[in-house]
Formats: C-alpha cells, sequence, structure tokens
C-alpha cells in the first residue's frame, strides 16, 4: 500500500516509525506471508489444473486476483519486510526505488480494478450468463476487461512515473519510498490518481455487491426452476461476497481518515496512517488466498490428499 490518499504532502519527510512499531509489524507480516504463498500456490494450482474450476468464467478473474495476490506477497512484501527489518530501504539507490514503486502502484491497482470488475461481472453471469455463450462474446466482455485490468495500470505509471516532468526525490526512510513526484507536481493527476485509481473502484465494489445481494434475494423469492437456480448459482455468489467483504473491510479505514483530511483536518491520524494504515493492503493480500479457498469445493478432501502426499515423501 502506498500513500495514495495523501493530501497533505508538509509531513511527508516526516517518519513517525519506531523500533518497536516495526519489529511488530515485521513478525506479523512474516508469519502469515509463508502460509499465504502456500495457500495461494495451492488454490491457484487446483483452479489451472482442474478442468472444471478452469472452464469455470467466474474463476478466471479470481486465478487473475490471486496472480498478482502471489506477486505482492512474494515479491513487494519481501521488499518491504527487508525495510521494516533494517529500517531503511536498502540498497539506497534511485533505480531501486523506481523498480519498488513500479511494482508496488501497478499490483495495486490491478488487484483493486480485477475485484471491481469481478463486481460487476458477476451480475452478468449470474442472471444472464447466455451474454458469454460465444466466444465472441466472452472475449470482448470477459477475457478484454480482465485484460484491461492488467495492462492499464502499466501504462498510466510508466508515463506519470517515468515520463512526467518533475524532479524525483525519494526518501529511504519511507515504505515505497515515499511518493512518485507527480503526485505533487500536479494536482489534477493526483487527483485523478486517486479517484480513479482507488475510490471509484472502492464504490463500484461496494455498490454492485450490495446490489448482487439485493437481487438474489429478489429472484430467489420470485423465481423458480430453470431461470434461477440457487443451488447452481450460490457459490459464485458467495466468492464474491467473501472476496468482497475482504477488500471493504481493509480499505475502509484509508478512506475514513482521507474523507476527514480532505473536509475537517489535514493533519487527522497522520501517525496511525503512516504506522498501521499503509500495510493494510498488505494484510488483505495475505488473507484472500484463504477466502478463495472455499471456491474450490470439496476443499477436505484436497486439503487430506495434500498432507497425506507430503507425509508420503517424508
Amino acid at each position: 500500500m502506498h500513500e495514495r490518499f495523501s493530501l497533505n504532502t508538509s509531513t511527508g519527510d516526516i517518519s513517525y516509525e519506531t523500533s518497536t512499531t516495526r519489529a511488530i509489524k515485521f513478525w506479523i507480516l512474516l508469519f502469515c506471508q509463508i502460509p499465504s504463498v502456500l495457500c495461494s500456490i495451492f488454490v491457484l494450482y487446483h483452479m489451472v489444473r482442474s478442468r472444471t474450476n478452469r472452464q469455470v468464467l467466474a474463476n478466471h478473474v479470481v486465478i487473475a486476483m490471486l496472480g498478482v495476490g502471489v506477486l505482492i506477497i512474494t515479491i513487494d512484501l519481501s521488499i518491504a519486510l527487508k525495510f521494516l527489518y533494517q529500517g531503511t530501504v536498502n540498497p539506497r539507490s534511485d533505480a531501486f526505488c523506481y523498480t519498488w514503486v513500479y511494482i508496488n502502484y501497478i499490483l495495486y491497482v490491478s488487484g483493486i480494478y480485477l475485484m471491481a470488475w469481478a463486481s460487476i461481472e458477476r451480475h452478468f453471469l449470474v442472471f444472464s450468463p447466455q451474454c458469454f455463450r460465444t466466444f465472441r462474446q466472452q472475449l470482448i466482455g470477459h477475457y478484454f476487461p480482465i485484460l484491461l485490468c492488467l495492462v492499464y495500470p502499466i501504462v498510466f505509471y510508466i508515463y506519470t512515473i517515468s515520463f512526467y516532468p518533475c524532479t524525483q526525490v525519494f526518501n529511504y526512510q519511507r515504505l515505497v519510498c515515499g511518493s512518485p513526484c507527480f503526485k505533487e507536481a500536479s494536482f489534477s493527476l493526483n487527483i485523478y490518481d486517486q479517484t480513479m485509481h482507488s475510490l471509484i473502484p472502492c464504490i463500484i465494489i461496494v455498490l454492485f455487491t450490495v446490489a448482487l445481494i439485493l437481487r438474489v434475494i429478489r429472484h430467489k423469492r420470485r423465481i423458480q426452476g430453470l431461470l434461477f437456480s440457487w443451488k447452481k448459482q450460490h457459490r459464485m455468489v458467495l466468492q464474491l461476497l467473501s472476496i468482497a467483504c475482504l477488500y471493504i473491510i481493509f480499505n475502509a479505514p484509508p478512506f475514513f481518515v482521507a474523507g476527514i483530511r480532505a473536509t475537517i483536518s489535514e493533519t487527522f491520524a497522520t501517525v496511525e496512517y503512516q504506522i498501521y494504515f499503509l500495510y493494510l493492503f498488505y494484510v488483505l493480500t495475505l488473507f484472500l488466498p484463504f477466502v478463495c479457498l472455499p471456491s474450490l469445493g470439496d476443499v477436505r478432501t484436497k486439503l487430506k490428499a495434500l498432507v497425506d502426499t507430503i507425509f508420503r515423501h517424508l
């Protein structure tokens, strides 16, 4: 997570971290990292390997989200853990900071865009599956949006971070080396970044998730038989709801603080934001594979088979 909601840059060079706060976050995140990576690999393996799971269109965006999550956990989080352990960015070089900023910003936006698209697409998959009957319909309405969610952040941040005319000064005492210079040099570009890459996707997730719940309740009561089979569609609905709740829970605190900063006090919860809220995205990503685990179906059998296989090779 980066300082996407930072509206006041006057305190941008101040670090409120202590050796105690760094140590607490380091051990908590490190303790969760390995189980999360293993669970991600387990879920991805069974989703991709199983032809049944692979052919379910609803699983494709989840596979993409888990793929992005694995990159965050193994690369971005590992760099953050090293930063917490040493108390500074190491190596202290612009090239390393540019790389970390690229990874952090691109993966964050890719992940939240995929979740926003999943919230929209799930309505069509549950209530209008005929929209994806032909390969052409799937290509335009299913695969292209997923690809766009992955490519657009790369294009946007390559331009704004590398080519926008501003002087970049990194802070080696801050997570992700501080913020890219375009956020301070251009008010409109900073607002666009905050709005289009955080605020609107989160609003979409909330609105379309709530709308899905209401539609399911209404259709479950009014429509029977072949038009809407709850037993057939409930897994897709529950899969989205569980992941959406995860995103909402861990994105709500930064939005709450950002709203107070924008309307009441620019310095509200500055310390808490820097010490705790910037790391919530890592926690969200760590929990994501565990939330996706029930989507596999017959999880207990798969886990028992995995454990038996491991013990046979010991």
